[in-house]
């Protein structure tokens, strides 16, 4: 017998992601871009939403550019490499009542520190509020600045790799 069955698994739609891969190049500097995206999946329309996000030191504040958002926002610096980005009055409706209109997003942009070098490591979440509810965390991007993973003949003295090929 055969069984062709759709399989299904829950997620998170309030999540953060970053355009480049783990890896980055460090010998330049790279332009890192997030996205933190939010869903109002509550009851009621979400009055006021906003999104802390404390910025690596790895990152140069001085470069943020927002790219775009979903709805109108106030971008506040909260000292110590944290920001706020603010949706006030957003009236955000929930998922049950009109799910397209659910969603909300900010993107920015930032590049790194001229001083970053190889094994330097640039991690980011971000925390999600919505009206007077606790927090709501992102998951946690992460890029490491390393060369390519290549191993250069004789780099390695006394060397044996097996079986062969590996």
């Amino acid at each position: 017998s055969c069984l062709l069955q759709i399989v299904g698994n829950s997620y998170d739609p309030n999540d953060k992601l970053v355009d480049q891969p783990e890896m980055i190049d460090p010998n330049k500097k790279d332009t890192l871009t997030y996205t933190v995206r939010f869903q109002n999946t509550g009851t009621a329309p979400a009055q006021d939403i906003y999104i802390v996000d404390t910025i690596s030191n790895k990152l140069d504040l001085s470069t943020l550019e927002i790219v775009s958002t979903s709805h109108h926002i106030e971008l506040m610096e909260m000292g110590n490499n944290v920001l706020k980005f603010n949706f006030p009055q957003i009236w955000l409706p929930d998922s049950n009542a009109n799910e397209p209109a659910s969603h909300g997003y900010v993107t920015y942009r930032i590049v790194e520190q001229a001083a970053n070098s190889i094994g330097d490591e640039i991690e980011n979440t971000a925390h999600i509020y919505f009206d007077w509810n606790p927090a709501i965390v992102t998951n946690t991007t992460y890029n490491i600045d390393m060369e390519g993973s290549t191993i250069e003949e004789n780099t390695v003295p006394n060397m044996v790799v097996y079986p062969n090929p590996s």
